[in-house]
């Protein structure tokens, strides 16, 4: 295979990939090619940093973003190819102190006809709003309200917490 360009090589198909197949990793900064496993790859990967858009496994879009929200003030989330599922909202979980009165987990359509379908974990101050436009008091004073009326598409968040919180938000 000396003679072979890397691009003339066959192709494989990941589900006839063994653990120890080999795939070949060009290291610019030493100027030399060296090898790795698939099982060496998937071990100690560094985390992955997807910019924008979504991750898809299977065709099923998995969305994440974190957002900081100032007291009394409305975020507007759109999420690529999805209109609903399965929502996870957690605040504070990116620090050693998170705030699960402020968390939601739950099946969510905020699509041409928006509407909660059921939530099977609610903190004590999440409210979910399927009929009012969010103006950042709308919702009781202390608590999250998730709204999911408005512009077909969107999912708004409406901190009134009495405090600026970080809220991390996962679309499945």
């Amino acid at each position: 295979m000396v003679d072979k360009k890397i691009t003339e090589l066959a192709s494989v198909t990941g589900d006839n990939l063994a653990d120890d197949d080999v795939f070949v990793v060009v290291d610019i900064s030493g100027d030399e090619t060296n090898k790795i496993t698939r099982e060496e790859f998937f071990i100690e990967t560094p985390e992955i940093t997807v910019g924008t858009g979504a991750i898809k496994l299977k065709g099923n879009a998995l969305n994440g973003t974190q957002v900081t929200i100032a007291d009394d003030a409305v975020a507007e989330l759109t999420f690529s190819d999805r209109s609903g599922g399965f929502l996870f909202v957690g605040a504070q979980f990116d620090t050693a102190f998170p705030q699960p009165q402020f968390s939601y987990g739950g099946v969510v359509d905020f699509g041409d006809s928006p509407g909660r379908l059921t939530a099977f974990q609610q903190g004590a101050n999440v409210e979910v709003n399927t009929v009012d436009t969010l103006t950042g008091t709308t919702g009781t004073d202390g608590d999250l309200t998730i709204g999911l009326a408005g512009t077909s598409g969107s999912l708004y968040l409406e901190n009134r917490a009495g405090l600026s919180r970080t809220f991390q938000i996962t679309l499945l």
